[in-house]
């Protein structure tokens, strides 16, 4: 059996906060840099382990409104 390759995960919760990885090759970075201004009590760009992905801090316990956030940013990439 093989050994399995340490995968980023694109959503991890911690204590009062969700961090957030996104491929820069899926996710448009002026749609992404818009939804964070306007959403930027509660949403920031925080560093990255990773060249290729962009990472968020949202900071709500709450998995719905991560989940209401992402499902506007997948809305202003379709338009």
């Amino acid at each position: 059996m093989s050994k399995l390759k340490k995968v980023l995960l694109p959503l991890k919760k911690t204590r009062n906060k969700f961090i957030l990885h996104l491929n820069k090759s899926l996710y448009k970075d002026e749609l992404v840099k818009q939804a964070v201004l306007e959403d930027r009590d509660w949403v920031k760009e925080a560093a990255s382990s990773s060249s290729g992905y962009v990472c968020l801090e949202l900071k709500t316990p709450d998995t719905r409104d991560v989940l209401n956030w992402v499902n506007y940013l997948i809305y202003l990439h379709k338009g």
